[in-house]
């Protein structure tokens, strides 16, 4: 599966992921320790390769691969950020992937090389901002209704650049927006000074929140 451009550690990082897959975590370590140490040693093109084609197999080609071992990460990680500091793609999406630094999913979006995966996972972050309004509504924390809407409008400009209309994600948009609307109408309409905040999201919960 793996296929480095340096024969040396390909061949030393297939030794390591069958002896750890046999459960040998002991021996495991022991060779990739050994493979850092060789790892180290080589050319910084060399190194900018490996790192390449080790977050190419595990976010591009394999996405169900397992972490990185904790050994190899922090060898890995600084060259990757030095990539990102760098302006370069995909490894700002990879650096996001990897962190959940949602600043660097900005950048990748923004970037000019941005590729149909970034815009997969900013659909994605985009409405896990919906999903914590609604935790939000449903816990008493209450934004304003200009948040709300302008989010709203980012989304649909979203959705429109990328040709995403007629699809789940402009059925979630619609979702959210009648959510989000009838909950400020709602909250508006209930205002008073003898219930607390907690008391309205809780009956106006109970209608729409299942």
């Amino acid at each position: 599966m793996y296929e480095f451009s340096d024969e040396y550690f390909s061949k030393e990082y297939k030794s390591y992921l069958e002896v750890r897959d046999k459960g040998l975590k002991k021996e495991g370590n022991k060779i990739l320790e050994n493979l850092m140490l060789y790892f180290n040693k080589l050319d910084e093109s060399v190194k900018i390769a490996i790192v390449d084609e080790l977050f190419t197999f595990r976010f591009d080609r394999f996405p169900r691969l397992s972490e990185f071992q904790h050994q190899l990460h922090i060898q890995i990680f600084p060259i990757l950020e030095k990539m990102c500091s760098e302006n370069k793609m995909p490894h700002l999406r990879w650096h996001y992937e990897i962190s959940e630094n949602v600043e660097m999913l900005n950048k990748a979006y923004r970037h000019e090389d941005c590729d149909e995966k970034t815009v997969e996972l900013m659909a994605y972050h985009y409405f896990d901002c919906f999903e914590q309004g609604l935790y939000d509504i449903q816990n008493g924390i209450f934004a304003k209704e200009q948040y709300h809407n302008r989010l709203l409008d980012e989304i649909n400009e979203f959705i429109q650049r990328h040709s995403m209309e007629n699809t789940h994600w402009q059925e979630a948009h619609e979702y959210y927006r009648e959510l989000f609307s009838n909950w400020h109408k709602y909250n508006s309409e209930n205002t008073s000074q003898y219930e607390p905040n907690m008391g309205r999201m809780v009956r106006f919960t109970s209608r729409v929140c299942v």
